[in-house]
């Protein structure tokens, strides 16, 4: 089985390779013949626009490349941070980059609230991109982990926009990222699983961020600093938390609640 999807975005000729054959996002990829996650992608880009926001991305959570790529080429931002743990995706990202002439810098550590060590749980063997670290303070931890904030110390350019896919740890991620929020402000996309994953998402964000969408194949929040009432916020960003906690058979209910959301922000 091949291992690689090609096709065209935006009159651009772009191919990947997975670190499987069997891969998930791999197989959606070749079926659909685009991006993985076009929704989320496309929205992202619509909010960048709308915001008139530029700069820099850091992607969190980055697996083989597909959503850097997307911001380096299709978005034209740099430059693009792509942070994965996995060395065995790190791999693959980093000839994805090359391949794609992605104005990317891939950095194969994980990312926490501090600095120290973490352990690789692998991912299913049909789902990869699923596998996670978890935090430890042994020094012998085959996993460096450091801060987003120590990650882009140096960078001169805005953050437009911080990604976070590290199934279940994007708590600790931004515990790691607090300086980096408050000085740039940066739009965030995060992955949430599970309700808890997005309530303290909010609670990190002290509720200065409201929840614009969720896309995605898997809950993906969008969040931005909008002019807003803190009450209106934290309404707005109940309602989504509301939501998370339904089961997907209530669709009526999930729907209606999504609407209501969108509905009070406008």
């Amino acid at each position: 089985m091949d291992n690689s999807v090609e096709f065209s975005y935006s009159g651009i000729r772009l191919k990947f390779e997975s670190v499987s054959a069997d891969d998930h996002i791999l197989g959606i990829m070749q079926r659909s013949a685009t991006f993985y996650e076009t929704d989320v992608l496309e929205r992202l880009r619509s909010v960048l626009h709308e915001r008139h926001r530029s700069g820099a991305v850091v992607d969190a959570g980055a697996f083989f490349g597909t959503h850097a790529v997307f911001f380096s080429r299709i978005c034209t931002l740099r430059p693009v941070i792509a942070v994965e743990a996995n060395p065995i995706a790190f791999e693959r990202l980093v000839s994805n980059i090359r391949a794609n002439k992605a104005a990317v810098l891939p950095i194969c550590v994980a990312l926490g609230s501090r600095a120290g060590h973490a352990t690789l749980i692998p991912g299913s063997p049909l789902n990869q991109g699923s596998a996670r670290v978890a935090y430890s303070d042994v020094q012998n931890g085959d996993i460096v982990v450091r801060t987003l904030d120590s990650v882009v110390a140096e960078l001169t350019e805005p953050i437009a926009l911080l990604k976070i896919d590290v199934e279940g740890n994007e708590v600790e991620v931004l515990r790691g990222s607090s300086e980096t929020i408050a000085r740039h402000l940066p739009i965030i996309c995060v992955e949430a699983h599970q309700w808890r994953g997005l309530i303290g998402t909010i609670r990190m964000l002290d509720n200065r961020y409201v929840v614009l969408d969720c896309l995605g194949y898997s809950p993906t929040y969008v969040l931005a600093q909008e002019v807003l009432s803190t009450p209106i916020r934290a309404l707005i960003n109940a309602l989504w938390v509301a939501r998370a906690c339904l089961p997907e058979a209530l669709r009526g209910t999930r729907w209606y609640l999504k609407r209501l959301a969108i509905f009070l922000r406008t």
